[in-house]
């Protein structure tokens, strides 16, 4: 019965695979990158956080600079990964909470001469009863991206409740 489940599960994430590859064709059906639009970054995260808002979830969306422009020089590699990230988390909130609403704070800063960028996304819901869980893949995915840039990733419950998903990437 494991193996079958299993099984089932495994079928079910390469279909939602397929799925999303197939999407990417149909968007672009002579295969020519020149056509694609360019990679998201922090200056669409705005639009991401709206397009949560329509879908019936409340964020509040701050961004915190240590020094006046700071998140406006962040290398494109790293500005895709923290919108993945803020994608991923928002995503979560909406399918495996019971919250209405969630925090975003995208941060910069220095420590010991080292600059980093941290996003960090909070709600205060219990998680869903009687839902599918996850997959685990989403949050595998952030903590590979916070590598990636040599950072680091908490993400889990908050002791008053909720979750939190907090990476900070080193910039290069």
């Amino acid at each position: 019965q494991t193996i079958e489940e299993s099984s089932r599960e495994a079928v079910q994430e390469m279909r939602s695979l397929l799925g999303v590859l197939r999407a990417g064709d149909e968007a672009d059906p002579a295969g020519d990158s020149a056509h694609r639009r360019p990679e998201p970054g922090l200056a669409d995260l705005d639009a991401l956080v709206a397009e949560h808002g329509a879908n019936g979830l409340r964020v509040t969306f701050t961004r915190i600079e240590d020094t006046p422009g700071a998140l406006e020089n962040v290398a494109a590699p790293l500005a895709l990964s923290v919108y993945r990230t803020v994608q991923e988390s928002l995503a979560n909130v909406r399918r495996h909470s019971t919250a209405g609403s969630a925090v975003v704070a995208l941060r910069s800063g220095s420590t010991d001469g080292v600059r980093w960028l941290e996003v960090e996304t909070v709600d205060d819901g219990l998680p869903r009863t009687g839902g599918q869980p996850g997959s685990g893949f989403g949050l595998r995915g952030i903590r590979e991206r916070a590598a990636l840039h040599g950072g680091t990733a908490e993400i889990g419950p908050r002791s008053g409740g909720g979750w939190r998903v907090r990476v900070r990437f080193t910039q290069r």
